[in-house]
């Protein structure tokens, strides 16, 4: 009901249709990491650098390919040294979900002045979650 709310407020009714397959994931991670014009900060980059390898271990065919669970593991292991890789694994994995259904990363809010705006501060949306 809420992302009813939501997606007719701000018109983003076509975000939530239907989530992108792991190919379309794949091809569009590639897309914006081989921009040259794209400056990306670190975080920003290392998501989706992450992002890119799991879509290609989830896009391997025959024996090579790995289940979702067992491809997040590889791919923690492989990028973070001294952790126990299960905090990575399910970030992974969030970000494919979030990835799929927004068509976009998650946006950085950590430090500062909040920049960005809440769904409530949208009179509408506000209004009718009072109701």
């Amino acid at each position: 009901m809420i992302n009813a709310l939501i997606s007719k407020a701000y018109g983003d009714s076509d975000l939530l249709d239907i989530p992108l397959t792991d190919q379309e994931v794949f091809n569009h991670v590639k897309g914006l990491l081989f921009d040259k014009k794209a400056k990306y900060a670190p975080q920003t980059f290392l998501d989706l650098s992450l992002l890119r390898q799991y879509t290609t271990q989830l896009l391997k065919k025959g024996d090579y390919r790995l289940r979702r669970l067992a491809a997040s593991k590889l791919i923690a292991q492989s990028n973070h040294i001294k952790n126990d890789k299960i905090a990575l694994a399910r970030k992974i994995k969030a970000l494919l979900r979030h990835f799929k259904t927004f068509r976009g990363l998650l946006a950085k809010t950590r430090g500062g002045k909040r920049k960005g705006s809440s769904y409530l501060d949208n009179k509408d949306v506000f209004q009718a979650c009072k109701a």
